[in-house]
């Protein structure tokens, strides 16, 4: 549990430097844009990696945090496709950023709900309650900082919005098919 511990802490910790504009700037200029971006993508790397195989060792020795509720995997896959949507949004100028403003966070956020309604050990209310508690300080962050990109209005935006919404189907309906099973060992339809 110590390396599952460690890596989000790690994690959570460089991905909140970007808030702190200072010590972002500190960083760049002593380091460089490109060295900053290094550094921040290394030691992202190193928390996710020690996240994923802490999680690993963890989760099979886990105890039993709750009883899963029947409904709970039927609600996970519907709120899955929401976090694909949203993750998809993320990178586009529409109206689904419009109006969210942080998809990406709350795609987070829904990932971590999902995954807690159909996971029930101790090591799984680690990992997606401790990233579903990242995303939601990230967005008070974000919030805090007023972070807002400038978003497309009219038939841009709504082109935007179809393109995400078709994307994160698509890739949802892989994960459920073959990805999940392929990267995480678990197929999420038995």
């Amino acid at each position: 549990m110590t390396l599952l511990i460690s890596g989000l802490v790690i994690f959570a910790v460089i991905h909140f430097v970007p808030s702190f504009p200072g010590v972002k700037k500190s960083m760049q200029s002593s380091l460089g844009k490109l060295g900053y971006r290094g550094v921040f993508s290394g030691i992202s790397l190193l928390g996710l990696v020690l996240m994923i195989y802490g999680y690993s060792v963890a989760q099979p020795e886990s105890a039993v945090a709750w009883d899963l509720p029947s409904w709970g995997r039927s609600v996970n896959h519907g709120l899955m496709l929401i976090a694909f949507i949203l993750l998809a949004a993320s990178g586009s100028r529409g109206n689904i950023v419009k109006y969210i403003r942080h998809p990406m966070s709350l795609a987070v956020i829904i990932w971590g709900v999902a995954h807690l309604l159909a996971n029930e050990t101790v090591a799984d209310v680690v990992l997606f309650g401790g990233i579903l508690a990242w995303a939601i300080v990230a967005i008070i962050f974000a919030f805090v900082r007023n972070n807002v990109a400038e978003i497309a209005t009219g038939a841009v935006a709504v082109r935007n919005d179809l393109v995400a919404i078709v994307t994160g189907v698509f890739v949802y309906v892989l994960f459920v098919w073959r990805v999940h099973e392929w990267l995480i060992g678990v197929r999420p339809i038995p």
